[in-house]
């Protein structure tokens, strides 16, 4: 539509248009007017699903957010291998759904990272080296730990509750009501956890 806006007001004559000068004049400005806005929306658009409002340059949303359908979603291209060819940096933070096994590339989410030319599982780049729950792959014992990197002290937990402190200089700090030290399976169990400042090393140390 915009085209033949343009088309009109450039190529077609005057007389053609209208014998009032005046009001062809008029109709002109008023066509350059739309033209103007028409390129002001086309430079602005953003596209939206399921709404006529988008509040970015792609606003998908559900039919019903309260009570979504089994087809409200959005579908990332679904690949059985990664391309034979290698993205480039124009590919930077592509994303693909792995649907097999390859290699040691386990089914998920995957995005080209071009800095370091492989394909990375989302959570596993370098802006987010996440320890998993079921161990991690790949590590360097003498550059990867578990741990803080300033000042710090590291303070280990159960039930919600700090059990151990280890301090800066590598000191074992048990955190227990009982200033009690428990090393061993089972060790301590019986302590009722007062101010006892007990010491039970070994397997099942105080706990007949």
């Amino acid at each position: 539509m915009i085209w033949i806006i343009i088309y009109i007001y450039i190529f077609v004559p005057l007389p053609l248009l209208n014998f009032n000068i005046k009001y062809v004049m008029k109709k002109r400005y008023f066509l350059f007017i739309l033209v103007l806005i028409c390129i002001h929306s086309l430079a602005h658009a953003q596209v939206g699903v399921n709404t006529t409002d988008p509040q970015a340059a792609l606003d998908v949303r559900a039919t019903n957010p309260t009570s979504p359908s089994n087809s409200d979603g959005l579908l990332i291209p679904r690949i059985s291998a990664f391309p034979s060819t290698d993205p480039t940096a124009s590919q930077n933070g592509m994303i693909v759904y792995l649907t097999t096994t390859v290699g040691t590339n386990s089914p998920g989410f995957y995005y080209w990272d071009n800095s370091q030319s492989d394909w990375l599982g989302l959570g596993t780049g370098s802006a987010n080296n996440a320890w998993s729950l079921n161990g991690n792959a790949g590590t360097d014992s003498d550059n990867n730990f578990i741990g803080t990197t300033d000042s710090e002290v590291l303070v280990l937990g159960t039930n919600n509750t700090p059990k151990l402190r280890i301090s800066t200089k590598g000191q074992l700090e048990p955190l227990n009501t009982g200033r009690s030290v428990f090393l061993g399976r089972f060790a301590g169990q019986n302590d009722d956890l007062t101010d006892n400042d007990n010491i039970f090393i070994g397997l099942n140390k105080f706990n007949k």
